[in-house]
């Protein structure tokens, strides 16, 4: 029998695991964009705090950031209520952590944050990634020039979460605010109502 050293097959898991992580990403979020265009994923709106919210995208992206040896962390965040539909929030944190992941070199930060302000809550994720120039930002998120730049690792992208986040963060009275410059990391944020 073949038989292989256990830090190949190690890297071979990796590699597997990796690849079903973004097939299942991308699946998501053809999912999520069917179910908003479509109908069936209509906006719920309640009450709730951010903290749990933040706390679970921390923890379902800690692998992938620990693989590239990326510190992700909460920042600042409010325990206000605010008022939003949970299930679109999760996915725009989900999406918004896993592109600040994908595109933040090895050794980097992604940090989640919820600031309290002016009657509000400003929801943001940061990274010090490779950011962006002032006429990528224009078009991210116009569906007829769709932007899908591969990540500081070779990671896929097709540009598809940052669409789904839009037409989400929209619903909850947008729009996604991007405050990015090349070599200078991105913030990509919305506001939400306090409950």
């Amino acid at each position: 029998a073949k038989t292989m050293p256990r830090d190949s097959v190690e890297q071979y898991a990796n590699f597997a695991n990796d690849a079903g992580q973004q097939a299942y990403k991308l699946l998501e979020n053809l999912l999520e964009w069917s179910q908003l265009q479509t109908g069936s994923m209509t906006y719920a709106p309640e009450s709730f705090p951010l903290t749990d919210a933040i706390n679970a995208v921390i923890d379902l992206f800690a692998g992938p950031a620990t693989a590239k040896n990326i510190t992700l962390k909460a920042g600042q965040v409010t325990p206000d209520v605010v008022t939003g539909d949970p299930q679109m929030i999760d996915a725009i944190l989900r999406n918004l952590v896993n592109n600040a992941i994908k595109f933040t070199p090895e050794n980097g930060a992604v940090t989640v944050s919820a600031i309290k302000a002016s009657g509000a809550i400003t929801l943001a994720v940061t990274d010090t990634g490779v950011g962006m120039e002032a006429d990528t930002i224009e078009r991210l998120f116009k569906l007829d020039d769709k932007v899908s730049t591969p990540g500081t690792n070779g990671e896929p992208s097709t540009g598809l979460g940052l669409q789904l986040c839009h037409e989400l963060a929209m619903l909850h009275g947008g729009p996604i605010a991007i405050d990015s410059a090349p070599g200078k990391g991105s913030t990509f944020s919305f506001q939400l109502p306090l409950a």
